[in-house]
């Protein structure tokens, strides 16, 4: 592959690093810093959990809601001290999340799933939680609810409106994760289409670099600036603000892989491998040390785990008696047709082996 071959979607050095410049300069301007927006975020959310509980008591107890349940009328003073707890954990349990984070803000789906499923686990650990401890006085299981309801609603209220502000050109900037390939394949061009199309607008994909290997190829499709070689990535990261290199081709030198890898770690980019070799165990692919080496594979299957293996025993057995009860009359007709036809032995039996080398019997009819 020659850089200056006529066909390549390479661009000139000079036009792309002026574009690279113009946004460094920008970064190194801004105003605002993205962990800003993240503070706002977790502001705007407590100052809704805040009013969720203002809201929760009028509900439970000014509004006819106040003849369910038998429940003495409990004055806001009262209260106070279970809406304190109540406000700090649910933003606790919100940060436990993971929404507080400058990567995931503009993920508007993800967040929302995130919020509600921690306002369910909140509420249903607050109730318990209170109930168990027995705190005085005792709460409403009715205001506990409501509390949880009016959170969820306000709360992605809230973060409707927070989203449209940081979407707004000249903010939306701050929080796009500027994103260097290591090297071209076909692994690349299927990750960079699923980023091309993320409607949030997270990503913001710089460019790749080549490794040298002989996977690498040129764009075909769109244009993506190739910024270099391998070499130069110390260089584009020293000078350019690059949040996560992603590596798609692992056929590299390996001492300039591993330089890559340290350099990440040194000025805290986050690295990212496509486990192109395990495409089919994705699922179950997890990272562990063994011997103080870390090893990428495939740790754990289905059938390791003990429960799994007693559910799938139970299965088999119950399912194998229904179907022996079902088939049981067609076992009967057959039966009788081959004793009529050969007078004798209905079944015969056959030695087998099974899993690990486990002999068995089976059973069959015929003649």
């Amino acid at each position: 592959m020659q850089a200056t071959d006529s066909n390549s979607k390479i661009l000139s050095a000079g036009s792309v690093f002026q574009a690279l410049e113009a946004r460094r300069a920008w970064r190194k301007n801004e105003q605002l810093s993205p962990h800003f927006w993240v503070l706002i975020s977790i502001f705007g959310d407590l100052t809704m959990a805040i009013l969720a509980t203002y809201a929760a008591f009028w509900l439970r107890f000014h509004t006819f809601i106040r003849e369910i349940g038998n429940f003495d009328f409990m004055s806001f003073r009262q209260y106070s001290g279970h809406m304190a707890l109540g406000c700090l954990s649910l933003i606790l349990v919100l940060a436990w999340q993971d929404i507080y984070h400058k990567n995931v803000l503009l993920r508007s789906r993800w967040v929302s799933s995130k919020i509600a499923k921690g306002v369910l686990v909140w509420t249903a650990g607050f109730l318990a939680i209170t109930l168990a401890l027995k705190l005085q006085p005792s709460i409403s299981r009715v205001y506990v609810m409501l509390n949880g309801a009016t959170a969820l609603l306000l709360i992605l209220g809230w973060r409707v409106f927070f989203i449209s502000c940081v979407r707004a050109p000249g903010r939306i900037e701050a929080l796009q994760q500027r994103t260097l390939f290591v090297g071209w394949n076909s692994d690349a061009v299927a990750l960079w289409k699923t980023m091309k199309r993320d409607q949030t607008g997270s990503f913001d994909i710089m460019g790749w670099v080549r490794t040298g290997s002989a996977e690498d190829v040129n764009p075909t499709e769109e244009v993506v600036p190739c910024l270099g070689d391998l070499d130069e990535v110390e260089h584009l990261v020293s000078t350019h603000a690059v949040d996560m290199v992603v590596v798609a081709d692992l056929h590299g030198p390996r001492e300039q892989m591993i330089a890559l890898a340290n350099l990440c770690e040194r000025e805290m980019i986050q690295f990212k491998v496509i486990p192109s070799y395990f495409r089919v165990f994705v699922s179950g692919l997890t990272l562990e040390t063994i011997a103080g080496t870390p090893v990428l594979g495939v740790t754990r299957l289905p059938l390791d785990d003990t429960f799994n293996v007693m559910t799938k025993r139970l299965v088999d057995v119950v399912g194998a008696m229904i179907g022996l009860m079902l088939s049981a009359p067609i076992i009967a007709l057959f039966s009788a047709i081959v004793w009529l036809e050969s007078r004798g032995a209905v079944f015969y039996h056959q030695r087998r082996w099974g899993f690990n080398g486990v002999p068995s019997t089976s059973s069959k009819s015929g003649p």
